[in-house]
């Protein structure tokens, strides 16, 4: 199964300037609504909504509600898994890293992509915030299923202002049919994922920091494109995301409180989403690495703004250090699982 290319990039054939007008759009958007309702954790929105319209056609009413329903579940799941097992950390390490390997392996089966990476959040990010205050991890679940309501609304509006010109059989003809690994290479595929993520996992739910959902975020967002046995070249362009997105964040986020305005706030965040899906969008060498970066941007500015310590300018610089720690780390630990397996 290939995943090369990051969530943000659509499989679709359609004209790539209407895709990338729909994703900044999207973005701009989805941040703005969570920027003026004062949600936590911002970047979910046009998160949310970025991975709606990677699929192939505009969602039906059907779909937009059943997404909203799902993302309940998938939070109501997550937070009560960790209030169960949060007296007990041992047992939440084991209870969630079984949990997440079977995402993995649903993931390397063929199960929609977006919505596995939407219920990795959840699985994630759940625990680390209830072990640093159980109040947050309850913020966290609301802006999700809010973010996922937003996130179809804003969709729906993007297909609305611009449409899809092939019509609807056209678009739903488009879809491609998800690479799939075989039973046995989805156990390895999942296995290899989950070694890699418990280890920073177990030691941010034992002992949470600051940057730890950062790292965490980072740390799948990588593991989700390595593939066991990619080559270097693919891994070093995954760094190089990273670290562009976290670097431009940091960026955006000291130039927009210069003008702290909401209106200044929404353009600005509409000419850098733009430039980000433009590249993403366009086939080409540099095309992945764009996908990752337009990614990190998001998910770095949203924790900037969001209520967590920090937000300065010397926090975000730490977080630019420790995105490329986590990046490192995700595909050194990939590496040495594989090399570990072939040993054997």
């Amino acid at each position: 199964m290939s995943t090369e290319v990051a969530e943000p990039v659509p499989l679709i054939e359609e004209d790539s300037s209407r895709r990338a007008l729909r994703l900044g759009l999207a973005v701009a958007a989805g941040f703005t609504v969570a920027e003026g309702m004062d949600w936590s954790f911002s970047f979910l929105p046009p998160m949310l909504a970025v991975t709606l319209l990677t699929r192939p056609r505009c969602p039906s009413a059907r779909e937009g509600l059943g997404i909203v329903l799902g993302m309940a579940l998938a939070m109501a799941f997550a937070l009560g898994l960790t209030a169960v097992l949060i007296t007990s950390p041992a047992a939440m390490i084991v209870g969630l890293g079984t949990v997440l390997f079977l995402t993995f392996y649903a993931q390397a089966r063929g199960v929609p992509d977006g919505l596995v990476f939407l219920v990795q959040i959840a699985l994630v990010a759940e625990p680390v915030m209830a072990v640093v205050d159980w109040s947050l991890a309850q913020a966290l679940a609301r802006i999700m299923i809010y973010g996922a309501a937003a996130a179809v609304v804003i969709a729906w509006a993007a297909y609305a202002i611009l449409p899809d010109r092939r019509g609807p059989a056209r678009a739903t003809a488009a879809a491609q049919a998800p690479d799939v690994s075989d039973p046995g290479r989805a156990v390895w595929q999942a296995a290899a994922r989950t070694l890699v993520l418990l280890p920073p996992y177990a030691w941010f739910v034992l002992d949470a920091t600051q940057v730890s959902l950062v790292c965490l975020m980072v740390v799948l967002m990588v593991i989700r494109r390595l593939e066991p046995g990619m080559s270097g070249k693919v891994a070093v362009g995954l760094i190089l995301g990273n670290l562009l997105g976290g670097l431009l964040a940091a960026v955006f986020y000291n130039v927009v409180q210069l003008h702290h305005t909401l209106m200044f706030f929404a353009v600005a965040c509409l000419a850098v989403s733009l430039l980000l899906a433009d590249a993403t969008v366009r086939p080409g060498p540099w095309a992945p690495v764009a996908a990752v970066t337009f990614t990190t941007f998001l998910i770095v500015l949203g924790l900037g703004l969001s209520p967590l310590p920090g937000g300065s300018e010397e926090t975000f610089a730490s977080r630019l250090v420790n995105v490329l720690i986590a990046s490192a780390y995700a595909v050194g630990a990939m590496a040495l699982v594989v090399r570990s397996r072939r040993a054997a």
